[in-house]
């Protein structure tokens, strides 16, 4: 009874501010709550201080000494408002086609086969802006080539990013062109113009920018938004070969020739591989070595051998790549947004891509692809191994020819 009496008191003491007798009885009181106080609590005659939390909705002063209000868990959480609005980047790449060595040889994603990176805003924004990704699910993209998804394929949990995933709906032939491995011949996919939906967050006393939430919008318009679209390495590093029509269709989505070599680092060997080429295992992850030997005859068309390249489902190592691409963006005309948006970024006007190989988890069973290796001709008298990487980035195959 008397103990019960004592606990009685103390809890009253530290709820009416007179601590004094509670204290005598816990000790100190630790340091201060934010969002909560302490009770000087009792059982079987021992006595310590019992953090309780302040009710949710409460109001209280953040860390940084702004009006908030508590979140029932001890935190102060400062009071925001809300812009929303859109934005379009220019572009965003999706993945890279390597042409195989052999004017006879061809790579073939089999339907099911999904390619793609980890894709994050953050070094757009000035560092005291939070970037972070607010859904998932389908772009809304269904062309004949692919569809293309935002979710977590390869394993992301952070908040500030997203694994786009391009998914073949149809077998695709990538063909060789020379007997030597030339990388001009390499396709980058990018999507054009994809709109996405950002709410800014300021806060509420200051008026200071503390995150951008964005999200790729849903069942974006197909004749307008997130366009599929195709370069040629070779293209892009001699801008006078492109086909003007294809020019045109860059120029009129703002990728200008300024950010051509933006393009071109999505392909580390844009600039061509020698023989026995270092392949980063960050990045690339070893799959197979075939021969690669030269036609007995010059007569002879040579054979024609076929191998099954199984898609690597984990990532051998622990460390991410990650690289960065500029591109223009087009904002929004809704009110309030657009002076808000370009306040929050590093560079006005422009949006900086994050492309990550991240953990790369399994998403799934195991997809493959069809590489048919053809005998290059009876004057070859290059290296005669060729190794198939996985390019662990964009989840596709690249390769060396190798003298040993």
């Amino acid at each position: 009874m008397h103990k019960h009496f004592a606990f009685l008191a103390a809890t009253l003491a530290v709820l009416y501010a007179d601590k004094s007798f509670a204290i005598s009885l816990c000790g100190p009181i630790p340091e201060n709550l934010t969002c909560g106080r302490w009770v000087c609590t009792n059982f079987d005659g021992e006595y310590w201080w019992e953090p309780q939390p302040s009710s949710a909705g409460v109001s209280c002063t953040s860390d940084d000494g702004n009006p908030g209000t508590c979140d029932g868990n001890y935190t102060c959480v400062p009071t925001y408002t809300t812009t929303p609005g859109t934005i379009h980047p220019n572009y965003l790449i999706t993945h890279v086609y390597y042409s195989p060595p052999g004017s006879s040889s061809t790579i073939t994603y089999n339907q099911g086969n999904t390619f793609g990176s980890t894709v994050s805003l953050t070094n757009s924004f000035q560092q005291s802006v939070q970037g972070s990704v607010s859904a998932s699910g389908t772009i809304g993209i269904a062309t004949v080539s692919g569809t293309v998804s935002v979710g977590s394929y390869w394993g992301t949990t952070a908040s500030s990013e997203r694994d786009v995933a391009f998914s073949v709906s149809a077998s695709e032939t990538i063909p060789g062109v020379t007997d030597d491995i030339n990388h001009d011949y390499d396709e980058i996919w990018l999507l054009l113009n994809p709109k996405l939906n950002v709410t800014i967050k300021k806060v509420a006393s200051t008026g200071v920018i503390a995150s951008n939430e964005w999200s790729f919008a849903a069942n974006q318009d197909p004749l307008t938004e997130a366009k599929p679209y195709v370069v040629y390495v070779g293209w892009l590093k001699n801008p006078a070969s492109m086909p003007q029509n294809v020019k045109n269709v860059l120029n009129d989505n703002g990728i200008t020739e300024s950010y051509y070599p933006e393009l071109l680092k999505a392909n580390p060997f844009s600039n061509g591989s020698s023989p026995n080429q270092f392949m980063d295992p960050v990045r690339f992850e070893f799959i197979r070595t075939v021969p690669f030997t030269p036609r007995s005859n010059c007569s002879s068309p040579g054979s024609a051998l076929s191998y099954t390249v199984s898609q690597v489902l984990t990532n051998s190592s622990s460390t991410e790549l990650t690289q960065n691409f500029t591109t223009g963006v087009t904002i929004g005309a809704e009110v309030g947004f657009s002076a808000v948006f370009k306040a929050s970024l590093n560079v006005s006007n422009e949006l900086t891509w994050s492309e990550s190989t991240n953990s790369k988890l399994s998403y799934g069973s195991s997809t493959s692809q069809t590489l048919t290796v053809g005998q290059p001709s009876c004057t070859y008298s290059g290296p005669t191994f060729l190794r198939v990487y996985e390019d662990k980035l964009w989840k596709t195959q690249v390769f060396t020819l190798d003298y040993f």
